[in-house]
């Protein structure tokens, strides 16, 4: 089997402005914490600005102190948990040999808590140190900029050529030299970096006269939600884990409702495992049912599975296609979040009540209960009427909970936290999917026990345990932990309500309802340090269970979009990991869907300049604005034939028309049939571009439509694309950014070579895309010394490549083909 390439996945959520500081859990008075600062050297004549950061876990303002500089050191505050420390050393502040000083930083809470760190300060006069050209801090918007990319500059008159290096960097920097004096600091934060908002460098330079200078530069991450000039939201996943099964009643089935409200879901497969829920895994691709619209399923063959049976671990994880040219802006949804579902599978001729059990067992006394750590979710089953018993450590007066999500179809369970005489603290039952249970630790071990209700359950669940120290003060909201209890949000007169100072405690679920009209647009944001605990948002239709769209990404936003059908009421649950705790604020903006044009991802291309070029496929969920059109361009070699059509949501007809040169008469023109289809047909007669334009009255709000595109090629053997002939190095096509639509391979020795220009820490992003089952097309990329730089396989559509480019200059990006006779695909390139 071709192993699929491995694809990022870019976040993305609505940014919300002017968080509010987290409401802190617990009374008692903590320490503050206060960063570590790096020792440097200063050359007198220049000036020493440095921020000083502490934090305090109960929020209280900070008083900064230094000691340790002359009077002329000052400190002045920042904020409540920053100042700088700002000092220019005179001629006299140094020695002939330079001079050291011990400083002492302090941080005070005005309650007693107080937090101390000290770092040597060398002042050298000048003669020749090295001297930084650098700021002490700056900002890098991940909105805008998805990297920090800069020059890195030293002044040293009397020195031929100083060494730069990194003492201390986030993982993933790099500094490369560009000249005597200076070299290219590059980083790219990843995903787990956007969540912390300050990140810190020291840079050292050496020659050969004086001791390493060093400088410390800090970088603010800020609007980290957000990917540069991404939009859109994750898919939307709805799945329960199938019923026991039999390996001679045929395969076993995965079934999950997918949608995304942005675009359509691209892919999506079972990461599974067959020795474990943490053991080595295996994919198996979902597909779409053509006889269930929205639902995906996968077999998972017998063949597959061992003879004996098998427990089946797994998770899903599902990508949309929000960006539409590329991969940089598509979302994927890992379901569950954490922890994984478990499907049991039989031997031919088991017995009618078998039941396969997790490796746990036996567990169902207290002396061979495991332990489960705080936090760590726990994939279980239960069969029938049997007891599972899982030991927790619980400290005196600690707040001890225990949780366990499962299928309520699969059977009814109980669930209780024993203490060590195996006396009931707190008991749930039923078939509710979540069932708690929470009571006090007195420093003796706790319990807990979850027992099946009918003989023939045969269930997977997930167990996780949360043990918190201190009380969580509950919000002005409380008790809204259930629908019926669900606070209700009343818009003012322009759309929106915000709620602020809210707080979500261990074990908590917080709801909260809106009355919407038909036609009415809601947008929910949900804001919280992502630092402090991770949390969740769904909408739920008004019978709480149904879910309407879900935002559980990872990062400090949260937001969801959904417009009513009809008049109705809906419930926002805001809800996180059993041990959560944290402050958020929520916000929620309804608007008349159809009063304003939403537009689509792929503008601007209301012009024909502003064509959005597409690789061949369906593009659900467009609109056309009122006063504007929409225009596509895909280039063709000649003779292929171009099939465009066009499907209103509401039935309507549009203009539709075919253009090869910019002002031009068109060269065809669409029509519409019976079902409310706008269709166009064109054969090109030689290679060029092609645009085609969709027009047509518009409500205020727009008119909502999906596009599908497709080329076929002339009958007959595989013919020469229009980069030919570019099947060496020495014959590759230069290319541009951008997407090039209709290439081929004609058969395995038809390799293709292109040109890329790339500047130096730039990233690359090369794929290729064409139909399942004609073939494969791999990409393999060459640096400007002729050596390989980075490879990807085609699984069965497509690769994907993405590397970084250190150096600048030419590159060249070969697509090879593998069992490919006749194969036309489209390559996108794109550099960041």
């Amino acid at each position: 089997m071709r192993p699929a390439p491995h694809r990022p996945a870019s976040p993305l959520a609505l940014a919300l402005a002017g968080l509010l500081a987290l409401t802190a859990c617990g009374d008692p008075n903590h320490p503050p914490s206060l960063a570590l600062v790096e020792g440097r050297t200063l050359t007198v004549g220049d000036s020493l600005v440095l921020t000083l950061t502490a934090t305090d876990p109960d929020g209280d303002p900070l008083t900064f102190t230094v000691d340790g500089l002359p009077a002329a050191a000052q400190v002045y505050p920042r904020s409540p948990t920053e100042a700088v420390l700002y000092w220019t050393p005179a001629i006299t502040d140094t020695d002939p040999g330079g001079r050291r000083y011990d400083v002492l930083v302090r941080a005070d809470d005005g309650r007693g808590g107080r937090a101390e760190t000290t770092f040597a300060l060398g002042v050298v006069a000048a003669e020749g140190a090295p001297a930084f050209k650098l700021p002490a801090g700056l900002v890098l918007n991940l909105a805008h900029e998805s990297d920090l990319a800069m020059l890195v500059t030293v002044k040293d008159d009397d020195s031929v050529s100083v060494a730069l290096a990194l003492a201390d960097a986030p993982a993933g920097a790099r500094l490369d030299p560009e000249g005597n004096k200076t070299a290219y600091l590059y980083w790219k934060p990843d995903a787990a970096q956007r969540l912390t908002a300050v990140h810190r460098f020291v840079l050292t330079a050496t020659d050969d006269a004086h001791p390493p200078v060093t400088h410390v530069l800090n970088v603010v991450l800020v609007n980290p939600e957000l990917g540069a000039g991404c939009q859109g939201t994750a898919p939307l996943v709805l799945h329960d884990p199938p019923p026991d099964a039999a390996l001679a009643d045929g395969p076993l089935t995965f079934d999950a409702h997918l949608s995304d409200a942005d675009s359509l879901v691209a892919k999506a497969l079972v990461r599974y495992s067959l020795s474990g829920p943490d053991g080595a895994t295996q994919d198996l691709p979902l597909a779409p049912d053509p006889a269930r619209p929205g639902v995906w399923t996968a077999s998972l063959a017998p063949d597959a599975l061992p003879l004996s049976g098998a427990l089946v671990h797994y998770h899903l994880l599902v990508t949309d296609n929000d960006d539409p040219t590329g991969q940089a802006c598509d979302r994927t949804t890992r379901f569950p979040k954490a922890g994984a579902l478990t499907a049991a599978v039989y031997p031919p001729g088991a017995a009618p009540d078998a039941c396969a059990d997790d490796l746990a067992e036996p567990d169902a006394t207290p002396a061979q209960a495991p332990t489960l750590p705080a936090g760590q979710p726990a994939a279980r089953r239960l069969c029938g009427q049997d007891v599972d018993l899982t030991r927790i450590t619980a400290p005196l007066g600690a707040q001890v909970l225990a949780q366990i999500t499962r299928v309520p179809a699969h059977g009814p369970v109980r669930v209780r936290l024993l203490d060590d005489a195996n006396q009931p603290l707190d008991e749930a039952a039923g078939d509710a999917p979540v069932l708690t249970v929470r009571g006090q630790g007195d420093g003796a071990a706790r319990f807990v026990e979850v027992a099946g209700l009918s003989a023939d359950a045969r269930l997977g669940y997930t167990l996780t345990v949360a043990v918190e120290q201190g009380a969580c003060p509950a919000d002005a909201h409380e008790p809204n932990d259930a629908p019926a209890a669900a606070t209700p949000l009343t818009p003012d007169p322009t759309g929106a309500v915000a709620q602020a100072d809210l707080t979500l405690c261990p074990g908590d679920v917080d709801w909260y309802s809106l009355a919407l009209a038909a036609g009415d647009q809601l947008t929910l944001t949900l804001a919280f340090e992502h630092a402090s605990g991770d949390l969740d948002l769904e909408l739920r239709a008004a019978d709480g269970v149904t879910v309407l769209a879900s935002g559980a990404g990872a990062s400090s936003t949260e937001a969801v979009t959904w417009v009513a059908p009809t008049a109705t009421t809906v419930l926002a649950r805001v809800f996180g990991p059993l041990d959560a705790a944290n402050g958020y604020t929520l916000v929620a903006q309804v608007t008349d869907a159809a009063a304003a044009c939403q537009d689509d991802l792929l503008a601007p291309n209301a012009a024909a300049n502003q064509a959005a070029t597409l690789p061949q496929g369906l593009y659900p969920n467009l609109a056309l604005c009122p006063g504007a059109d929409d225009w596509f361009a895909l280039d063709l070699n000649g003779g292929e034939t171009l099939d465009v059509l066009v499907q209103a949501h509401d039935d309507a007809a549009f203009d539709l028309a075919a253009f090869t040169a910019p002002g031009g008469a068109p060269v065809a023109t669409g029509q519409t049939d019976a079902d409310g289809v706008t269709w166009l047909s064109w054969q090109a007669p030689g290679p060029g571009r092609v645009t085609y334009r969709l027009a047509g009255a518009s409500p205020s709000g727009g008119r909502a439509y999906d596009l599908y595109q497709t080329v076929q090629d002339p009958p007959g053997p595989c013919q020469p694309d229009r980069l030919e002939p570019n099947d060496t190095p020495a014959a590759a096509a230069d290319l541009a950014e951008g997407v090039h639509t209709w290439l081929r391979l004609c058969g395995d020795a038809d390799d293709d070579y292109v040109r890329i220009q790339a500047p130096p820490f730039s990233t690359l992003v090369a794929m290729t895309s064409h139909e399942a089952g004609q073939g494969y097309a791999d990409l393999l990329l060459y640096g400007p010394d002729g050596q390989l730089v980075d490879e990807t396989l085609d699984p069965a559509d497509g690769a994907f490549l993405e590397t970084l480019l250190p150096q600048g200059g030419v590159y060249l990006l070969r697509v090879q083909p593998f069992q490919a006779t006749h194969l036309p695909y489209d390559l996108g390139v794109f550099l960041d």
